[in-house]
């Protein structure tokens, strides 16, 4: 499966993706962290995206934001999303500014030693993007 959730301690998911992602191998890993007891506010989200040959349409990443929601209301509020190509850090970007509009702070990298750095930072300003 291309995309993958995992859990670091003490508070961070893990959602690596890879090859061809589609709108439903998203929303399945969604479905997982929902159900997962460690969800819960103060909880990070590092979206490890290296690796991904095809990305989702702008509908789609529409529709993956809002079964995003439900994790951003339960306490995910930082996002940090990794991309080692210009077409997948574009969709990236667009996640990061529709996730904004239901109650994350969300930003896009290109440097995984940055997005981490930010992504533990305790600042609670949003992302400048």
């Amino acid at each position: 499966m291309p995309v993958v959730l995992t859990f670091e301690e003490p508070s961070s998911f893990i959602m690596r993706a890879f090859d061809a992602v589609t709108y439903e191998e998203v929303r399945r890993a969604i479905e997982e962290m929902l159900a997962d007891s460690r969800l819960c506010v103060g909880v990070t989200l590092f979206i490890d995206n290296r690796g991904v040959t095809s990305a989702p349409s702008t509908g789609e990443v529409a529709l993956i934001t809002n079964h995003f929601s439900e994790v951003f209301a339960r306490g995910v509020t930082r996002v940090a999303l990794l991309s080692d190509s210009e077409e997948v850090h574009s969709v990236a970007k667009m996640f990061a500014s529709f996730a904004s509009t239901v109650g994350a702070d969300a930003k896009a990298f290109r440097e995984e030693r940055k997005a981490l750095e930010w992504l533990r930072g305790s600042s609670s300003k949003p992302a400048s993007r």
